[in-house]
């Protein structure tokens, strides 16, 4: 059987920890939040249609730092980086050819250059959010597996907040 004293002290902390203000949710990242902009933006006509409009509304929305036109944030080495949601990939000349079981294709990106952003990534799998690809000017996504490039290179930035 329990003490008067340890269930008195137990409910005195159940007590003071009703007072307690609920812990301020963590800051966004800047990539993150360009990819939920990104995301938000399914379906829709964002800017002119061109592919990099999407880009530069998301960096411009998000409050990131950029210089026009295709200057996305810290550029990254895609040999060391890791890409992570929101950065922004910069596709030239890229063809890529998939196989899976009796199926497969080509996907061509960026004639001469194509945007997307980073929605999700894992490895070499990506997941992108873009317009202006097979003519549609709406933003739409594309899974792609970047160890499938046969041709072309991509350049990738990861966004950063403007300094105050």
């Amino acid at each position: 059987m329990k003490s008067p004293a340890f269930t008195l002290l137990a409910a005195t902390f159940l007590v003071a920890g009703a007072d307690l203000p609920a812990a301020a949710a963590e800051p966004k990242s800047p990539g993150q939040a360009v990819a939920d902009y990104a995301r938000k933006q399914e379906g829709k006509k964002v800017g002119s249609g061109e592919c990099w409009d999407l880009a530069a509304a998301a960096l411009d929305e998000t409050g990131c730092a950029w210089t026009r036109p295709r200057d996305f944030g810290r550029a990254l080495d895609l040999k060391k980086d890791a890409l992570r949601p929101g950065d922004i990939l910069q596709f030239e000349n890229v063809t890529l050819k998939w196989r899976r079981g009796n199926r497969f294709g080509t996907i061509r990106l960026g004639f001469p250059q194509h945007t997307a952003i980073v929605l999700a990534a894992d490895g070499a799998s990506v997941e992108v959010a873009h317009q202006n690809y097979n003519n549609v000017r709406k933003v739409g996504t594309l899974t792609l597996n970047l160890a499938e490039i046969t041709a072309g290179k991509v350049a990738a930035y990861r966004p950063v907040a403007k300094e105050s």
